[in-house]
């Protein structure tokens, strides 16, 4: 417990400990390199059910109505949970892990594919450390609170500003691409910041808090952890901010091959 709270006021005060705590790799050794990597996923682990479990609990994720399989009953039953309430709760913990885990997996291949073109890495292991703490902490803050924009009547104006920025990325990358699309949810209307409440300029300023901290982890891992300059540390940010490119000309090419043929 103790330790813990270190790293939960580490996280908030000292992000370079945060990020640069206990990282043993640079004895050689492929025995404990295995060791640091086992104990890394570990972190991940424990944090992704301390990010998920909230969120499932509180009804976040949604999923296609099915039956349980029928062995679910044999284990839910003795702990006196429903089967269906189980397999609900088991297909949205899934589905809410999911969406962290493949962010943390794009940001690592960013993160060390730019520290490796740049000649600035020391290592796979050093790379894994930085995007384990900074995505199941800092990222994972920043889903939570957008998950709480997206559900919460008292942040209304917050989270259709959000939205509005999101919008605004996936048709900027359209417009550059030149393809005529248009998706369901219509281009970006103007958002009035007139209406906002101190509620939604608290939760704004949130978020804007938490993907500052998770940039500057990035930022801090490359430089700790790998050596890194100002410059290359600096570059390794930008390519991991890219990143969301990879969804947005993904989800292009999917709706395009849903298109008819003309």
């Amino acid at each position: 417990m103790r330790r813990v709270l270190t790293q939960v006021y580490n996280a908030l005060l000292f992000p370079s400990r945060f990020v640069g705590a206990d990282v043993a790799w640079t004895d050689g050794s492929a025995v404990r390199d295995v060791a640091v990597v086992g104990r890394l996923l570990g972190v991940f682990g424990g944090n992704l059910v301390l990010y998920a479990v909230p969120l499932t609990l509180a009804g976040f994720g949604t999923v296609a109505e099915s039956a349980p399989p029928p062995f679910l009953a044999t284990i839910a039953t003795p702990l006196g949970l429903g089967a269906a309430w189980t397999w609900d709760f088991l297909q949205r913990f899934a589905q809410n892990s999911l969406y962290i885990s493949l962010a943390a997996a794009l940001t690592f291949v960013a993160f060390h594919g730019s520290v490796y073109l740049t000649r600035s890495s020391t290592g796979v292991v050093p790379s894994l450390h930085t995007v384990v703490y900074s995505t199941s902490a800092y990222l994972a803050a920043v889903f939570s609170v957008v998950w709480f924009l997206s559900t919460s009547a008292s942040v209304a104006v917050a989270d259709t500003l959000v939205l509005n920025v999101q919008k605004r990325f996936v048709y900027a990358v359209i417009d550059a691409t030149g393809v005529s699309l248009t998706f369901a949810s219509g281009r970006p209307a103007p958002v009035s910041l007139a209406d906002a409440t101190p509620t939604d300029q608290v939760a704004l300023a949130v978020l804007a808090l938490t993907v500052g901290y998770f940039v500057y982890s990035l930022y801090l891992g490359s430089r700790i952890n790998h050596g890194a300059s100002r410059l290359t540390a600096t570059l390794t940010v930008v390519t991991v901010a890219s990143t969301p490119l990879v969804f947005v000309l993904g989800s292009i090419a999917r709706a395009l091959g849903s298109l008819p043929l003309l």
